[in-house]
């Protein structure tokens, strides 16, 4: 499994490599903003538990172990925010919750502190941390573009990260521009003059599609060819270590889906009778057909004349079919489809096969989803929700290169993490996704 320290772009034109950092605004997490998150932590931990104790050993172990749960909290946080996503305070909330929690536990256990002082250290800590992060997201991504026939294009892309482009018209611009990275066209060879001005400033210099890449969080097709798209589902990731974490989540989430079968499965009986689970021909791994398993929440609808994926026949949609959708209740039964080896917990979401022979018949790309296995929840869906289109379609698959491409422990944990943020605040408009 790839680590988030060794998250790379090609390299332009010998060994540039992007820093992990860069998606935040640089000036998240480098040494002066961490050095000042650090400072402003342990300076509230301190006077914090100087306020409610008098005893002089209870505050310095209360301190110290405060102390330290900021450091591994800021650390997770740093992990967690290295990919261009939409910003969400369930991030630094998760980092506290991962992190700061068991330690405020086993301090509480062996060290005999009091509760009072271990929970509202707890807050204060999330409250800075989330303060911290909220800062850093609105801090922007500069690049600075050399013109070409596609900059205008690489500028107008909706980006998940702020960013601010910096248009040049002369390399003689490059002196007074307050950047960290210049985006140059890769089809296109640089002038003598351009070449001299980006050596003088010692600036990185990286291509559109690694710029589009690290601002909108998609392998943007537009800007790749065909044969590095072809590279990306190609490129190899530890299967092994994948599947062993998908095995202990799924087992870790069987108690759950029992009394989800037992619950969902006797409201779905007494309402409709019937099935309770609703089988459906999904397009798998490497293209191989195989069963998706979901908690059936829908009257009979073959002679209805809808297509699977269609949202417009909410007439055949059960009373207990609107809340087991609503919370997602519905797809706890592809947690058996993990356990079989047909599924993983975090990949591109498997498409009916009507869908799918639609969508590739017009975007041939899409057919290099099937390169990993289809998962519960995936990049696309946390960043771009639920789409039927053509269109949204063709994003959807950048979005599923992107995760392809980058695939690794931490971007896995990030689309957990944001998949349980989303259920809880809303729910996906969607049908059957």
């Amino acid at each position: 499994m790839r680590s988030a320290k060794n998250f790379r772009f090609p390299s332009l034109p010998s060994e540039l490599v992007i820093k992990p950092d860069i998606y935040r605004g640089s000036a998240l997490f480098d040494k002066p903003a961490r050095l000042m998150y650090h400072a402003g932590a342990v300076f509230i931990i301190i006077c914090f538990h100087l306020l409610i104790s008098t005893v002089p050993a209870e505050v310095a172990i209360a301190a110290a172990a405060s102390i330290l749960g900021c450091l591994v909290s800021a650390f997770v946080l740093q992990k967690l925010s290295l990919y261009p996503g939409s910003p969400s305070l369930i991030l630094p909330i998760s980092a506290v919750f991962l992190t700061h929690i068991p330690i405020t536990i086993i301090c509480f256990t062996f060290l005999s502190l009091s509760a009072f002082a271990l929970f509202f250290n707890l807050l204060l800590v999330g409250i800075w941390l989330c303060i911290w992060y909220s800062a850093g997201c609105r801090l922007p991504v500069r690049i600075a573009v050399i013109p070409s026939t596609s900059s205008h294009a690489l500028c107008s892309l909706h980006t998940k990260v702020a960013t601010t482009w910096e248009y040049l018209n002369a390399p003689s611009q490059l002196t007074s521009v307050n950047v960290a990275w210049v985006a140059r066209d890769q089809t296109t060879e640089l002038s003598a003059e351009w070449s001299k001005a980006l050596a003088a400033r010692a600036l990185q210099v990286i291509s559109y599609a690694e710029a589009a890449e690290m601002v909108t969080g998609r392998v943007i097709r537009q800007f790749n060819s065909s044969n590095e798209l072809e590279r990306v589902a190609r490129k190899p990731f530890n299967r092994i270590g994948k599947r062993l974490f998908d095995l202990l989540i799924a087992l870790m989430a069987m108690p759950f889906l029992l009394l989800a079968i037992i619950c969902a499965g006797t409201a779905i009986k007494f309402e409709s009778g019937g099935r309770i689970f609703f089988h459906q021909k999904r397009m798998g791994h490497c293209q191989r057909v195989f069963t998706m398993l979901k908690f059936r929440s829908m009257f009979s609808i073959k002679d209805s004349g809808h297509q699977p994926g269609d949202c417009d026949h909410e007439q055949y949609i059960t009373a207990v079919g609107r809340v087991i959708r609503k919370y997602h209740i519905d797809e706890l039964p592809q947690v058996l489809n993990v356990l079989g080896g047909q599924m993983s917990l975090v990949g591109p979401r498997p498409e009916a096969l009507e869908l799918y022979y639609k969508y590739v018949s017009v975007i041939p790309e899409f057919r290099l989803r099937q390169a990993v296995l289809p998962g519960l929840t995936g990049w696309a869906q946390v960043e771009q929700g639920y789409t039927n289109s053509v269109t949204g379609a063709a994003c959807k698959s950048e979005y599923d290169l992107f995760y392809m491409k980058h695939f690794g422990f931490w971007l896995d944990l990030v689309i957990i993490i944001k998949t349980i943020g989303v259920i809880l605040r809303k729910p996906f408009s969607h049908a059957s996704a």
